[in-house]
C-alpha cells in the first residue's frame, strides 16, 4: 500500500505535504494526487521540512486543489524516482547546464 500524506499548503506549483513521522519519501521521488475528475497530478519531492513534511513541485497546474480536509485531496508516495523528460535533458546539454 502506498504511503499517503496530506496536503498542508499550496502556493502556486509548490506543495507542502505531511506524512507520518519516519515515513517521508526520498528527495526526487514521485508523489501523486488524484483530482476529483480522475486525472492524476504528479509531484516531485524536493525538500524535507522537519520530521513529517516535504516540499514538492507540481508537474502540471494545481488549479482546483485544496488543502486536506474531509473532502480534500490525499497525496500518495509512489516509492519511485520521477523520470526526467529526455527532451529536457537534451535541451540542457545543448545550453551547457
Amino acid at each position: 500500500m502506498a504511503n499517503v500524506g496530506k496536503i498542508k499548503q499550496i502556493i502556486g506549483a509548490v506543495l507542502d505535504v505531511a506524512f507520518e513521522t519516519g515515513k517521508l519519501p526520498d528527495i526526487y521521488n514521485a508523489l501523486t494526487v488524484t483530482r476529483e475528475n480522475g486525472q492524476t497530478l504528479v509531484l516531485e519531492c524536493q525538500q524535507h521540512l522537519g520530521e513529517d513534511s516535504v516540499r514538492a513541485i507540481a508537474m502540471d497546474s494545481t488549479d482546483g486543489l485544496a488543502r486536506y480536509d474531509r473532502n480534500g485531496h490525499g497525496c500518495a508516495h509512489q516509492n519511485a524516482h520521477r523520470r526526467p523528460n529526455p527532451r529536457t535533458l537534451v535541451q540542457r546539454s545543448r545550453r551547457g547546464y
